[in-house]
């Protein structure tokens, strides 16, 4: 799932360069009702796992909501593509709450 397309670095080979912003104010991020209808989507379908891609997945204001809504729903978040640049405090929370499941 892409759920937002701000990004904290610019490569020059990023294949989403013309999507992803450094602009806070103009980032966009997927609502926590769309990963209701997403996760929902998935368990229906029997679809047992999502990877969470961005921009940088790590910069969406509401990323540890997004995993809890997940695993409660048996989703299993098997990849987060990150550039390993954020809060390491989140970090560990979340590899905590994916770990827990």
């Amino acid at each position: 799932m892409y759920i937002t397309n701000l990004c904290n670095r610019s490569c020059p080979y990023c294949c989403l360069k013309e999507w992803i912003t450094s602009d806070q104010d103009k980032a966009l991020y997927m609502s926590l009702s769309d990963i209701d209808k997403i996760t929902k989507w998935l368990k229906e379908s029997k679809i047992g796992f999502v990877q969470l891609i961005g921009g940088e997945p790590m910069l969406h204001p509401k990323l540890i909501e997004i995993i809890k809504r997940s695993t409660v729903k048996d989703i299993e978040i098997r990849t987060i593509l990150t550039n390993g640049l954020a809060n390491t405090e989140l970090y560990k929370k979340v590899v905590e709450l994916i770990d827990t499941k």
